[in-house]
């Protein structure tokens, strides 16, 4: 089988098959060294690895432990969550894109095949298996697969080259700063968390005295303009904040503002003949959840289940599956709703109102 994305959450699902004698192939579009988003990993995501990884990952110089998250949401004091009281007792901030290379061999070594740099030219459906066609850096890979996995994040390209679309709940993107020389803002590799009227911001230190900033709106809101309108218009953004712009100094470094989608969406439908979608091809949840990472690891052996029914003769397996996707989303969206209506210093500011006011 075909597994199309080299993330957390193909490489997880790549794991379990893997390890059933399974030829697996994973295809990666990158090489492993570009930006990656995405970093903070609670206990549940720690416990998963665990369990996919043995020879832990996660317990080195390239990530740092979070004892945390301290939210500013709802109300002037602290919403603390502190993971010393979970089974695992500990979460972490990782470091990507070395977390996912480190799971690629984790990955290697599970006996799967991984291809880098690699692009899917083509895929044919047979009735009963793909012709797939890959260029890699060494040469051109035709594949046979019997079911082929879109693992390719919130683009889910492979589905929608199938026909199924993106339908989206929200217009969120988040601005993000990625920086070095970090200042010792929070104790513990502690997550912030801050609710401004227009937004919402996000902060955790990294390995290494780095530091990830983002702050997420929605994208009329951005500005109009260049690099240098932006970086003005989110350094005023971080001014009105209490907390999160505190002690900050040289507050844009490194590789300056990268602006990324950041919305809850989901596929309109995440399976085919001879296809599915899982991690954020699927669903891909609002940042604040925090849940990313975690949610592709989690889904390994649930999606890997899926796969083997539908690799033994199992008709309808895909159908039931596209199925529990909606059902998931709507439940988190409820969820969703839920927590957004406990901030309510700004009932008349556009960002709340369009979350409070959703069904």
């Amino acid at each position: 089988m075909l597994i199309i994305g080299g993330g957390p959450a193909g490489l997880a699902l790549a794991i379990v098959l893997s390890r059933t004698g399974l030829d697996v192939w994973v295809t990666e579009l990158s090489n492993y060294t570009q930006l990656r988003i995405g970093e903070h990993l609670p206990p549940s995501g720690v416990q998963a690895l665990n369990m996919l990884v043995p020879n832990n990952l996660l317990f080195n110089e390239n990530h740092l432990n979070s004892s945390g998250v301290d939210a500013y949401w709802g109300h002037l004091a602290p919403n603390r969550m502190d993971y010393l009281f979970h089974p695992i007792g500990v979460g972490v901030n990782l470091s990507r894109p070395a977390f996912d290379r480190d799971l690629a061999l984790g990955c290697r070594e599970a006996g799967a095949n991984i291809v880098l740099s690699t692009v899917l030219l083509s895929a044919e459906w047979k009735r009963t298996y793909w012709l797939a066609t890959l260029k890699s850096l060494s040469g051109i890979i035709d594949l046979y697969p019997k079911l082929i996995v879109d693992a390719t994040g919130r683009r889910a390209r492979f589905a929608r080259i199938q026909g199924a679309s993106v339908k989206a709940d929200d217009q969120q993107f988040a601005v993000i700063n990625m920086r070095t020389n970090r200042n010792e803002f929070v104790d513990g590799g502690r997550v912030l968390i801050e609710a401004t009227e227009n937004g919402w911001w996000y902060r955790a230190p990294l390995a290494s005295d780095r530091s990830v900033t983002m702050y997420m709106t929605d994208a009329d809101m951005l500005p109009r303009g260049g690099k240098a309108t932006l970086h003005a218009w989110w350094i005023n953004q971080l001014h009105k904040t209490n907390h999160v712009g505190a002690n900050m100094t040289n507050c844009v470094s490194g590789r300056g503002l990268v602006v990324r989608c950041a919305r809850s969406q989901r596929l309109s439908y995440a399976s085919g003949d001879g296809w599915l979608a899982v991690g954020d091809a699927a669903i891909a949840l609002d940042p604040l959840a925090s849940r990313g990472i975690s949610k592709g690891l989690e889904e390994a052996w649930h999606s890997a289940d899926i796969v083997l029914r539908y690799l033994s003769g199992s008709a309808n397996v895909l159908h039931e599956y596209a199925d529990k996707v909606i059902q998931s989303y709507s439940e988190y969206k409820k969820l969703r709703h839920s927590y957004y209506l406990t901030e309510t210093r700004w009932p008349m500011a556009k960002f709340w109102r369009r979350r409070q006011y959703q069904t």
